[in-house]
């Protein structure tokens, strides 16, 4: 629940429901109603189609929770976890209370690689497009990706992961993680199926300590990602992007050392650097972010307070100016 004062209200208190959800399981399938966030995708920084950057969404979700593996002969396979959602989306849209659905299917035939599919589109809405049960299954299932005429909108991406463990083979070093994901939006100019965002990324695992660097690329050949020519308010909930937070038309590189003591007590430094067109000319605008955060927790008889903290110095580059400003959170969390 989450309560504030806002400024669009005559700066008077008001209180919501930000998040939470109704959760019920029979077997391994599990069923979820209510408000809730998404991530699907290998990345720690966004995701080509589904990340936390957007509000949570008013949605329902079927989900496997635990992996399965398929009946018979089969079974030698790999491993198989899949999820649905349907959510609505707000009403101040070109389109009110347009539906955003997906598919996410993950496959993992050995403990060291894991492949990925993610499908989500945008239909209905008032004055929106309709599709009928069967052309809906197809568009979950078979993405396409036509821009002819009033059309849905949709993203899909695909991602790899592989772990390799180096426990005594390599000094310091117990294990690497490298991961991979290509996305593509239903932009004009489609380049092939597997064209447009791309981020790749990797971490080294030393056991108290790993580093992660991390790569994401959105600037497409024609408009930017998360735009439509349909569904103008583009892939986004509440003017957020639904993706990753960088947007369209993009590109970063992102990296993070942390060191734990324990798992509640460890330091980070991380750093970002990202640059958006405008006009389809990469770099006209940079970003710069560099962080310092830590975390310890306090032993209180059989309760436990967290102390968390993060300090920040952002610059924006726009041409010959530049914007400099620094941020500082403290967080408490008393467990009882």
């Amino acid at each position: 629940v989450l309560v504030r004062s806002h400024p669009l209200l005559g700066d008077r208190l008001e209180a919501g429901l930000y998040k939470g959800y109704a959760k019920g399981g029979y077997a391994n399938l599990e069923l979820a109603f209510g408000r809730d966030t998404l991530w699907w995708g290998p990345a720690s920084q966004g995701d080509l189609v589904l990340s936390n950057n957007a509000p949570p969404l008013e949605l329902v979700k079927v989900s496997t929770p635990a992996p399965f593996r398929l009946p018979w002969a089969y079974s030698d396979v790999g491993e198989w976890q899949i999820a649905y959602f349907a959510a609505r989306l707000e009403a101040a849209r070109e389109f009110p209370h347009a539906v955003v659905s997906g598919l996410r299917v993950a496959f993992q035939p050995a403990s060291y690689v894991k492949f990925g599919y993610t499908n989500v589109f945008m239909a209905y809405g008032s004055g929106g497009v309709d599709l009928g049960l069967e052309e809906y299954l197809q568009k979950l299932f078979v993405p396409t990706l036509d821009t002819t005429g009033r059309t849905a909108n949709g993203l899909v991406a695909y991602d790899a992961v592989l772990s390799v463990p180096l426990g005594g083979r390599v000094p310091f070093v117990e294990g690497l993680q490298l991961y991979w994901q290509r996305g593509q939006d239903n932009v004009q100019k489609v380049q092939g199926l597997l064209g447009g965002g791309n981020i790749i990324g990797g971490v080294l695992e030393g056991g108290r300590w790993d580093a992660r660097i991390e790569f994401a690329d959105t600037r497409d050949v024609g408009p930017p990602w998360y735009t439509h020519p349909t569904y103008s308010s583009g892939f986004a909930f509440k003017q957020f992007l639904l993706g990753h937070p960088m947007g369209g038309a993009a590109q970063g590189i992102f990296g993070r050392a942390t060191y734990y003591v324990s798992p509640t007590v460890w330091i980070a430094a991380d750093g970002r650097r990202e640059h958006y067109s405008v006009g389809n000319q990469s770099g006209e605008i940079t970003q710069q972010r560099y962080g310092l955060e830590a975390s310890y927790q306090l032993p209180l008889g059989q309760r436990f307070l967290t102390l968390w903290g993060r300090f920040d110095y952002m610059a924006l580059e726009e041409q010959a100016d530049t914007l400099r400003a620094f941020d500082l959170q403290l967080l408490t969390r008393w467990h009882f």
